[in-house]
């Protein structure tokens, strides 16, 4: 036989002894049906909501060079005395989508995944919703972009802001409509009394099991206002740039 012939013949069997490695199958779904929140007549009435109007605060969102998106959130309600309702939305391949939804329906929905209003960030799950959505608040430790899985340890809480007796647990802001969620450690004040970011990274199951790692970097808009906050010149501004919330955020594949 041909040399080349007896080569190519080996070649052939050598490719059909070592099959295409597969892809993995997908995880288990955390939760598929909805769990209705154990207290959610109480919490409509104790946390600052719109139960009959969806919100108009749209969601922008840019591809990021190191990967992921960078959404940006009008979260403003209407100001800060004003009565808009949460912005909700859904984590997506293509970006962050908002889900039309009032604060009322929220609560008995399972298709939105964050939702917004001012600085309160809930997430579907526990006391907020009837999914499954939960975080895990990994800190300073490594920074964003380089953090690529999920680090022993970490544990995935739901919001839990009600108490056993149905009574709203703030989250020590001093405004006592503002529930105490799992994303709540975003933010901290500073001296000058502005909402500054702490810069913690969280980790955020979704329904589906998929995960994603999430920095707010900005509640003010322009960017300058919140570096103004930051370094203790917040003076030169009045507050009406509050509630536009800005994240980077990227799917952990």
């Amino acid at each position: 036989m041909d040399v080349r012939l007896l080569a190519l013949a080996s070649l052939a069997a050598v490719t059909l002894a070592c099959p295409k490695e597969e892809e993995p199958p997908p995880p288990d779904p955390i939760c598929t049906e909805p769990t209705a929140p154990p207290c959610r007549d109480e919490t409509l009435a104790s946390i600052d909501v719109n139960p009959t109007e969806v919100s108009d605060g749209e969601i922008q969102n840019t591809a990021r060079e190191e990967g992921g998106f960078e959404s940006a959130i009008d979260a403003t309600a209407g100001g800060f005395n004003g009565d808009g309702a949460y912005v909700y939305a859904r984590f997506t391949d293509d970006g962050l989508e908002k889900v039309a939804l009032t604060d009322d329906d929220s609560f008995g929905d399972m298709d939105w995944d964050i939702g917004f209003r001012r600085f309160v960030v809930r997430l579907n799950g526990g006391d907020s919703g009837p999914s499954c959505v939960g975080a895990a608040n990994i800190g300073l430790g490594t920074p964003f972009d380089d953090v690529d899985e999920i680090p022993d340890g970490a544990e995935f809480q739901t919001d839990d802001f009600m108490s056993g007796s149905c009574e709203l647990i703030p989250d020590g802001s001093g405004l006592g409509t503002a529930p105490g969620v799992t994303l709540q450690n975003f933010w901290d004040y500073t001296a000058e009394n502005c909402l500054g970011m702490t810069g913690n990274t969280y980790l955020i199951q979704l329904a589906d099991a998929r995960v994603i790692k999430l920095v707010v970097t900005q509640y003010y808009d322009p960017a300058e206002a919140q570096q103004a906050c930051e370094d203790g010149e917040f003076g030169d501004f009045d507050g009406e740039e509050s509630g536009n919330i800005h994240l980077w955020w990227a799917f952990l594949e």
